[in-house]
């Protein structure tokens, strides 16, 4: 990015007008700090140059490049930034070390800082920013989950868009299990590129091959009965359905725990001592398979 590039965003236009009739943060009023920043919804908050500076590459370029400019009582005129004011005081909150990071469990709340940090090249805000995805809290003794297994497919997309890989397998991670519907619903803010969900797709369908290919494998007793085969057909046909809207061995265990009897009267047994034994084999499996981190294809964007 060149340096006029950089310094677009600062323009002057008639932001010192614009400032007269804007409100003044009262977490950082007048004389808080040296330079005046004025956000998108109008709002001045008076920061310190150096802590910008070392905070922004952005920043450090603008005010090495020359003088500030003052308005016509002879005050520094407020820099524009690209970002509302409750976005720009989060952000804040992480420039000042005296001040307690925000606590966030918004991901529309994070993807919004990300943006804003790369926007302003401030690299020290954007790890802190990785973490968080990925960060354990507790809240009046209770542990609360992260934001990758929270939401993860909207993780996901904040790692695609901002280069977090190793975040992003995490969130993956949690995309290959449960509902697909869920994940979506909880990116409902978030535009999904085609190629993140055809990857998505394509790795979930991957999982439940797997999961067909234990069913098809499994030696079922029948009772010379073809009733009681074409029960053991159906609650396969019925475990592979359920599995296509919600990936998890549990799911799988459950349809073959509740079959009953074939229509000729005939228990349908599904629970036998070796059947026990596979299963159990499988739940193992399938759990260590669920917790490795998958691999993060590379994606068109970068």
């Amino acid at each position: 990015m060149s340096d006029a590039e950089k310094s677009k965003p600062f323009n002057m236009d008639d932001s010192t007008s614009i400032a007269l009739h804007a409100r003044v943060s009262s977490a950082y009023p007048a004389g808080y700090g040296d330079i005046p920043l004025l956000t998108v919804d109008n709002t001045v908050f008076y920061v310190h140059s150096t802590a910008l500076q070392h905070s922004s590459a952005v920043f450090e370029t603008i005010f090495e490049n020359g003088p500030k400019e003052k308005d016509d009582e002879g005050s520094i005129a407020p820099l524009k930034i690209e970002a509302d004011a409750a976005t720009f005081e989060r952000l804040l909150a992480y420039i000042y070390p005296s001040r307690p990071s925000p606590s966030i469990d918004d991901v529309n709340v994070i993807a919004s800082l990300f943006r804003v940090a790369k926007r302003y090249e401030m690299e020290g805000i954007m790890h802190q920013l990785r973490k968080v995805l990925l960060e354990i809290r507790i809240i009046r003794n209770t542990v609360i989950e992260p934001l990758y297994i929270k939401d993860p497919l909207a993780v996901l997309l904040i790692a695609y868009a901002f280069d977090c890989p190793d975040e992003g397998r995490f969130a993956l991670r949690e995309c290959l299990k449960g509902k697909l519907q869920s994940h979506i619903m909880g990116a409902a803010e978030f535009d999904i590129p085609a190629e993140v969900m055809a990857m998505l797709l394509r790795l979930r369908e991957e999982r439940l091959n797997w999961f067909s290919t234990k069913l098809e494998s499994m030696q079922w007793p029948t009772n010379n009965c073809y009733n009681c085969a074409r029960a053991l057909g159906e609650c396969k046909i019925k475990a592979i359905n359920q599995l296509g809207k919600n990936l998890g061995f549990e799911i799988l265990k459950g349809t073959l725990s509740n079959i009953g009897n074939c229509v000729s009267g005939h228990v349908v047994a599904t629970t036998t001592p070796q059947m026990q034994d596979t299963l159990n084999t499988w739940a193992a499996e399938a759990k260590e398979m669920e917790e490795i981190l998958p691999t993060l294809p590379r994606l068109s964007h970068r």
